[in-house]
């Protein structure tokens, strides 16, 4: 357990966490934050869901790997319109 000062910092209050602590936890950048029974929780945020595919799928069309992967009976109208 690590003892911390909680200090004003323009018009808000906060603390400094030790790197080392947020190496343990995981913690990069974005995090969320939970009061409970006289607690604040501070923990990792999850990343966005599927954050980054546009990118990918677009980095594979560009490498010539982003064939079909269903028969072409399978495809209909929507999808070979949906933009990934």
């Amino acid at each position: 357990m690590i003892q911390a000062r909680v200090v004003n910092w323009g018009n808000s209050r906060g603390i400094r966490i030790p790197r080392p602590l947020l190496e343990q936890a995981g913690i990069q950048d974005d995090v969320t934050l939970e009061v409970r029974a006289g607690e604040i929780v501070v923990r990792a945020s999850a990343p966005a869901p599927r954050a980054g595919w546009a990118e990918s799928i677009d980095r594979m069309v560009a490498a010539g790997d982003a064939g079909c992967v269903w028969p072409d009976d399978m495809v209909d109208e929507f999808d070979k319109g949906e933009r990934w």
